[in-house]
């Protein structure tokens, strides 16, 4: 096998040094190795919607697509603002899709002024499981602390499918149609709101972001 990968090895002397042609190796296994990067191409954006590398400390960015949607980010590399965009809109697609009783266009438009926050912060809360029972002294993955402002923990590597972004824009479309809450309790009595619907919506738009790499 590796006959086939490794072409001839030719070998140079030189007074007393063997210099070994490495050039060809190195070529070769380059371009028979697939890489794969995820990777965005923003047009005639201004400079202060996008991320500066070089500046220390939280930024704000403004989230593509969305008028006054923004998040906040302790560098650039925690999560990219277009993979933002396209989790809200893949959201709302299926949303539309699944969601027949609550108002579609109070969600989008809460959608256009979100505050997401991103960051590894560890979070101890008491709130409502899943389930609807309620626990104290649990690490918080993501919270929706209004319908506009959201927390989600992210760390370096962390695709979006996997953290409690959806899970939040759940409960922010809930409250945008409710007002009072977001069904805090999620399946639970206590509150209205989330139903296997919201379940259903929220699996598939994980699902869809997860194999588009996001």
């Amino acid at each position: 096998m590796l006959q086939l990968i490794i072409p001839t090895l030719y070998v140079f002397y030189m007074g007393s040094k063997l210099i070994f042609a490495v050039v060809w190796i190195f070529l070769s296994l380059n371009l028979m190795t697939c890489t794969h990067r995820w990777v965005a191409y923003p047009q005639n954006v201004p400079s202060y919607e996008k991320c500066d590398v070089l500046q220390n400390g939280i930024q704000m960015l403004k989230v593509p697509g969305y008028e006054m949607s923004y998040i906040t980010v302790p560098d650039c590399f925690v999560v990219r603002r277009q993979k933002v965009s396209i989790a809200i809109t893949i959201f709302l697609e299926e949303w539309r899709k699944k969601q027949p009783i609550h108002n579609y266009e109070k969600v989008r438009d809460n959608a256009n002024q979100l505050l997401i926050e991103f960051n590894d912060n560890i979070r101890t809360v008491s709130a409502y499981d899943h389930a609807g029972n309620f626990v104290k002294n649990r690490r918080a993955k993501g919270l929706a602390l209004t319908k506009t402002i959201i927390w989600v923990k992210m760390e370096h590597g962390d695709l979006l499918c996997k953290s409690s972004l959806v899970h939040e824009l759940v409960h922010t479309a809930i409250w945008a149609n409710k007002k009072t809450d977001g069904d805090p309790d999620h399946l639970g009595l206590k509150y209205s709101g989330w139903s296997h619907t919201e379940e259903l919506i929220m699996k598939s738009t994980n699902k869809r972001l997860c194999e588009l790499g996001i």
